[in-house]
């Protein structure tokens, strides 16, 4: 076989590797292949995708510039470079790298979304937001576009069209398990807790192993007044991950509020090992001992509220 069939097969492979989520296969496909034959710009921007997605940056930032190298024309490797200048922390640059790709290719979706992200993190959301747009012109069934367009419409306050943006990709993919935990931060904000429960229990179903989705979906049964699903809740979050003192806390409370003072009491002391700084819990602590009937150690506790809130 000769080199320029061999090159194409092993690019092919890494492809398949690539489908296949086997990057370091993919790899060693695509520098074999641009071993063979060098000059091959497509390789080389495939081979910087597998190195972004094996946390390599430095070396997808090379991969992409040779690619550029080849043909400066690529727009593709333009935009793909812009990601790898965006993870190693070079946001402006990776902007003049998206833009020189929405320069050769004016309807590039993955540039326009790639540079929302960039605008996002630097806090120019209405440009983000714009960007996302520019996205979904071209791809209207990018789902995470329009997921990353709700983030930054929450983020302008524009919580209904938010919600609206989550809604259309979830028709789109029902699966994403983040849209249904941001859709249900955005109905909360709302005040629409029964639809915001639901939309914790379907990201639940997707992941069950989610313990702030738990401990979210215990505060919003909290609220509701149902604090023995608030209970079970924490619970489950507790059981996911033990380390959490705020879910600690908020167990305390339902626990206080349904008289189960002594469990309460272990609560609060679970949340403080994790958090000694955390004054609410302290001064929660003192309430409870004090309907113990316990005043001195309700006492030290208040004390331990009022030191640490008048260094803060």
């Amino acid at each position: 076989m000769k080199n320029d069939a061999r090159a194409e097969y092993l690019f092919y492979l890494g492809n398949r590797f690539h489908r296949l989520d086997e990057r370091a296969r993919a790899l060693q496909c695509y520098d074999r292949s641009v071993e063979l034959v060098p000059e091959a710009a497509v390789v080389w921007l495939n081979r910087g995708l597998a190195l972004l997605e094996l946390g390599r940056k430095d070396d997808a930032l090379e991969s992409c510039n040779k690619a550029l190298q080849i043909n400066p024309m690529y727009p593709e490797a333009w935009s793909n470079r812009g990601v790898a200048l965006s993870k190693l922390g070079r946001v402006q640059d990776a902007l003049d790298s998206y833009n020189k790709a929405l320069e050769i290719d004016p309807k590039l979706s993955e540039a326009y979304f790639n540079r929302g992200i960039s605008l996002g993190d630097l806090g120019r959301h209405k440009d983000a937001l714009d960007s996302y747009d520019k996205a979904l012109e071209t791809n209207s069934r990018n789902a995470q576009a329009l997921s990353n367009r709700g983030l930054i419409l929450a983020k302008l306050g524009r919580n209904e069209d938010a919600l609206d943006s989550y809604d259309r990709a979830l028709q789109i993919d029902s699966h994403l398990c983040q849209i249904w935990l941001n859709r249900a931060l955005i109905l909360v904000q709302l005040g629409r807790e029964e639809e915001a429960l639901s939309s914790y229990d379907k990201a639940l179903e997707i992941d069950i192993k989610l313990p702030e989705a738990w401990a979210d979906r215990g505060n919003i049964l909290s609220k509701l007044d149902r604090k023995q699903d608030a209970l079970n809740s924490y619970d489950r979050a507790l059981e996911i991950n033990a380390k959490l003192p705020e879910v600690w806390f908020n167990r305390a409370n339902v626990l206080a509020a349904v008289g189960r003072l002594e469990d309460a009491l272990s609560s609060y002391d679970k949340s403080l090992e994790m958090n000694p700084g955390f004054a609410q819990a302290w001064g929660n602590r003192g309430n409870v001992l004090l309907r113990l009937g316990r005043k001195d150690e309700a006492l030290s506790s208040y004390e331990q509220a009022s030191k640490i809130s008048t260094k803060s």
